[in-house]
């Protein structure tokens, strides 16, 4: 764009906006949707020229995108296609002229979208080629320490010869890719959509395909290639399939994509071998934050952002202003050579050409330590690994004088030497906040996938890698206090006159939210899911009042659950005394803030306290105890023969399963046909009506008039009303759900969660409340024990979280058992129903068929995917694919649920 010299028409161009810079007006039009961003184009020529950049059509189509993207050539065209604007002429290539304007934004930004980038060379700190390897000069010299290019490794490669853009499409033309920008969102194409994409394109931030599930949407992709020898440990394969974070990636870019600074997921090492194309890496040691880079830790959930300009922004604004000594480690990378970047280190990469690359991320016994604590709770051991001390420098001064004063002292206690390396596993191990090793509830949610996770990979481990026995021992024990709780668990068995733990059983299994011991035939539970003492024994008492309402009551039920042998409270500090308790009244010991009763009923169960506690379900993580739980409930049983549904699903006939969904259906409803437990007698005590009668008066202004909410429904009633008031906040953080459903929630939602138990959505009447019953809430395929007709130790092992075992069983189904009731409530039986069709039976109509055989009720499911607890709606949209386009939640629920039409005729005839 020439500026004539004579006249600058910006200001009249542009009228007030004039004072505001070239950028801010860009982004002020990100703002505006594409019908007022065609009425501004009218308004002058320099409007004009804002409202026709192609990286403004690109932000737009972007924002709004739904379901699969299609490129016909231009950004605005693209846009306008959506629009379904088919009557608009097509757009030309013709170059407007205009004087008397000239923007150096604009111009920089058309320079980043145009840059030839065949002669982008490398001058200084080249990396180490290297070509025959021994792995033992491998792990002296680089594996922790340094990267480095390698060729020679992928040369008997099928992909080296057959892949390249043209192989793709005419093979894989159809298969739906994910594809992203360096700092944007992830939308799906088909990669002959996007193989056109690629030729027409000049963006700055070109979308690029980075697929982790490229393996299962083209499995022949995965077939030609195989991981390099020298990266073959993985001990993420001691993980769960199902479990695993994504590890490998198909990347496919033009030039100008790649990927902007940062470090990979949780300290893992990774491999990347390209096989077309030239890529430019630049590379940081741990701890050294490149330039023009901030590093943020979240301080409540741990979660690590990096803020980055793209690859190509930093090479051109960044890297030509640095002096040699600063700048980092480079190579340019081609076809057939692989490169190797340690845990730990930054690094940023550069599109030269179209380029197909693999990578994996992968740890093996080196790295093992440091990918562990980086999955530990908290974040200031988080920020350190990536931006070394300078985090811990940064902390302190963001914080009031106060704390300032606190974080010194913390500071100068670590003891922490100048000559330290902050990535170091000793170092950061003092860093990790052990006030919040407990903090995975569902009230309290800090780094609860990854707790989790970690915990369950660091069992699997124990049992099958024993010659990293002291580095397990030495994680568990910074993770999650494992030398504490094997403690508590040797007291408990001594106090019960059981056998103690042997060696491979010293640390928890499984993944729930309690950590679970088995010793010999013994189910120990200790209960430190809410992290606040006076919810953990809440929990134990409720657990335990179901026990005795099953065993009083004769239920058939109680052949199909653990049996309980003994309960109590462990105090956590020397010398670890042990109280039995059989949840009534209170435990013989103190409880913060509570009223101690000399009752004999079940006052601590959650349903009585709800009553006494408006805001009971109200946790955080300010209510934790700074020094931790000094008591903690436990709950013994027998251990259960079997193996988890989750991993016998794939071993079992589908007769077998369909089997097992009718005997699973009558347990259901022998749990849901439970007496109800009789409410304490709350007269008297502080705290009557708090919870219940402000309920009565939000379902009063909610049009459900003149219904009390009876005592029994108030806990289940306060969880859906607060799912319900964060139905969005709760949709968006899940990630799963389109926006434009996401928008129209609340309106699908009905006014009032109490509506959906005085409602009867076959008549369409307004009835009394019904009778709730006892939920498991929490039924999935881990928490159902199989057990076959005939032993088989090979499909029935002990420890079950490996798939060793291929092919079919033979054998038939014996029984089918119902594990942990921690999380037992009262409420509306719909929603058990949710997790059983969702997770255990996988959306799979026929077997939920089967199981409503057995299970004599009538129901309505409208909501109750949306208000789980669980992320219900991540199963939905995984399931069925298709949803994403979805135009209405109507159209999800006739999807989900719509073969369950005329169900209560159909019941009525099988009943």
């Amino acid at each position: 764009m020439a500026l004539d010299q004579r006249e600058d028409n910006r200001a009249s161009g542009l009228g007030l906006f004039c004072v505001l810079s070239d950028e801010l007006i860009c982004e002020i039009l990100e703002l505006l949707s594409a019908e007022d961003i065609g009425k501004l184009a009218c308004v002058s020529r320099v409007f004009n020229i804002f409202c026709n950049e192609e990286p403004l059509w690109m932000k737009l189509c972007m924002q709004n995108l739904d379901g699969l993207l299609k490129y016909v050539g231009s950004w605005k065209g693209t846009v306008l296609e959506r629009l379904g604007k088919k009557n608009i002429p097509k757009l030309t290539n013709v170059k407007l002229q205009f004087s008397g304007f000239s923007s150096m934004y604009l111009y920089r930004r058309w320079y980043r979208c145009n840059i030839d980038l065949s002669n982008f060379v490398v001058n200084v700190h080249m990396l180490d080629r290297r070509h025959d390897l021994s792995m033992k000069e491998f792990s002296a010299t680089y594996c922790t320490k340094q990267p480095l290019l390698l060729s020679g490794l992928a040369d008997n490669w099928p992909a080296m010869h057959k892949w390249s853009i043209d192989y793709l499409i005419k093979h894989y033309g159809e298969c739906i890719f994910k594809v992203a920008q360096e700092n944007g969102k992830k939308v799906l194409m088909n990669f002959e959509d996007y193989a056109f994409y690629m030729s027409q394109q000049h963006d700055e931030e070109p979308l690029y395909i980075f697929d982790p599930k490229f393996g299962e949407v083209a499995p022949g992709l995965a077939e030609d290639y195989e991981v390099p020898w020298l990266f073959r440990e993985d001990l993420f394969d001691f993980m769960d399939k199902t479990e695993r974070p994504p590890f490998r990636w198909l990347v496919i870019g033009p030039p100008r994509s790649g990927a902007s600074w940062h470090v990979d997921p949780a300290l893992t090492s990774a491999w990347n071998t390209l096989i077309k194309g030239r890529k430019r890496w630049a590379l940081y040691p741990p701890g050294r934050v490149p330039p023009s880079v901030i590093v943020h830790a979240d301080e409540d959930d741990g979660e690590v952002d990096v803020d980055s300009p793209t690859s190509l922004q930093w090479w051109l604004d960044v890297y030509p202003a640095l002096r040699n000594e600063d700048k980092p480690l480079e190579c340019i990378q081609y076809p057939g050579e692989t490169i190797y970047v340690p845990s730990g280190w930054w690094h940023c990469v550069l599109n030269l050409d179209n380029s197909l690359a693999v990578t994996q991320n992968f740890v093996n016994t080196s790295n093992f330590q440091l990918v562990s604590l980086d999955l530990c709770p908290g974040y200031q051991h988080k920020a350190v690994a990536r931006a070394g001390r300078l985090a811990l420098q940064e902390h302190i001064s963001a914080v009031s004088t106060d704390a300032i004063s606190n974080a010194a002292v913390m500071v100068a206690k670590l003891n922490f030497q100048e000559s330290e390396s902050s990535f170091d596993v000793d170092f950061l191990a003092r860093l990790v906040d052990h006030n919040k090793i407990y903090l995975v509830s569902n009230s309290v949610r800090s780094n609860f996938h990854l707790s989790q996770l970690l915990r369950k990979w660091l069992h699997n481990l124990w049992c099958f890698k024993r010659d990293l026995k002291d580095q397990i021992w030495k994680i568990a024990c910074i993770a999650f206090n494992a030398k504490g709780l094997l403690q508590s668990v040797i007291s408990i068995c001594d106090a019960h006159n059981l056998p103690r733990p042997t060696e491979q059983e010293q640390l928890p299994l499984g993944n729930g939210s309690n950590p679970v011991f088995i010793v010999g035939s013994h189910v120990i539970k200790l209960y430190l899911d809410e992290a606040i003492e006076d919810k953990a024994i809440d929990a134990v008492a409720s657990e335990l009042q179901f026990y005795s309402i099953v065993k009083k009551s004769g239920s058939p039920l109680e052949q199909t659950i653990p049996r309980l042998v003994a309960s109590g409270v462990v105090y956590n500090k020397e010398p670890y005394r042990v109280v039995t308790w059989d949840g009534r009244g209170e435990p013989n010991c103190k409880i913060r803030g509570k009223i101690v009763s000399e009752s004999e009923d079940y006052l601590r169960a959650r349903w009585n306290q709800a009553v006494l506690n408006s805001s009971y379900l109200d946790c955080h993580e300010d209510d934790v105890s700074a020094k931790g739980n000094a008591q903690c409930p436990y709950i013994i049983t027998m251990k259960c023969e079997g193996q988890d549904f989750a991993h016998m699903r794939e071993k079992l006939q589908k007769d077998h399963i369909l089997y097992m969904a009718q005997v699973l259906g009558e347990h259901l409803y022998n749990l849901h046909d439970l007496p109800l437990p009789q409410m304490s007698q709350l007269d008297g005590k502080e705290g009557k009506h708090i919870g219940s009668q402000q309920n009565i008066d939000m379902v009063n202004n909610h049009d459900v008039r003149n219904h009390k909410v009876p005592e029994e429904w108030i806990l289940f009633y306060q969880k859906l009303c607060g799912q319900h008031e964060h139905a969005i906040d709760r949709l968006e953080q899940w990630g799963c759900v389109p926006l434009h459903l996401i928008k129209q929630v609340e309106g699908y939602l009905t006014k009032d969660p109490i509506s959906l138990v005085a409602v009867n959505k076959f008549h369409g009447k307004l009835l009394d409340l019904a009778t709730p019953v006892w939920l498991h809430m929490d039924i999935n395929d881990e928490n159902l024990q199989i057990v076959l007709a005939q032993s088989d130790e090979s499909v029935q092992q002990t420890c079950s979280q490996l798939d060793t075992v291929h092919g079919e069983s033979s054998h038939d189904l014996k029984s089918c058992y119902i594990l942990d009731f921690g999380d037992v409530c009262l409420g509306d039986p719909v929603y058990d129903l949710v997790s059983v069709y969702l997770d255990v039976f996988r959306g799979n109509s026929d077997i939920m068929k089967h199981f409503l055989k057995s299970y004599y009720r009538t129901f309505s499911l409208k909501c109750y995917t949306i208000l789980h607890e669980e992320n219900a709606l991540g199963a939905v949209f995984s399931i069925w694919k298709e949803l994403k386009t979805a135009r209405t939640w109507q159209e999800v629920e006739q999807r989900v649920w719509g073969f369950l039409a005329g169900y209560e005729d159909l019941w009525n005839q099988m009943h």
